[in-house]
């Protein structure tokens, strides 16, 4: 996610990584703004930890502080954020794409789920 590829730039159409964040704050984010407020789901995952606040804005209408649960997987720390507010939980994991602190593996794809799942309980 550091680099802007030229395999980046063909899948997306944009020029520019600064770019397509740009088009994400403008339409994407309205748009799922939107759709929370139509659907109203209990849960929200958001995929990339530097999104954060954007997703906070997204679902529950304003930037809220997100608490952290930190875990390791085979000596790499992993981190997600998650808030729980009128009824609604937002979770943050990091990219799936890997990385050592990425959600690489199946283990750290179950610590996530579980502790998920705990949150809705």
């Amino acid at each position: 996610m550091n680099t802007w590829s030229e395999e980046a730039k063909k899948d997306t159409g944009f020029d520019r990584k600064e770019d397509i964040i740009k088009w994400c704050n403008e339409f994407r984010l309205p748009a799922i703004a939107e759709a929370v407020r139509h659907h109203r789901p209990r849960l929200f995952i958001g995929v990339g930890a530097s999104n954060a606040a954007e997703f906070s804005r997204a679902y529950f209408g304003t930037s809220l502080p997100l608490e952290q649960h930190v875990f390791a997987v085979n000596g790499h720390s992993k981190r997600i954020r998650y808030a729980k507010h009128n009824g609604g939980v937002l979770v943050v994991v990091p990219h799936l794409t890997g990385g050592r602190n990425g959600l690489n593996s199946d283990e750290s794809l179950q610590i996530v789920g579980s502790f998920i799942a705990g949150l809705l309980t």
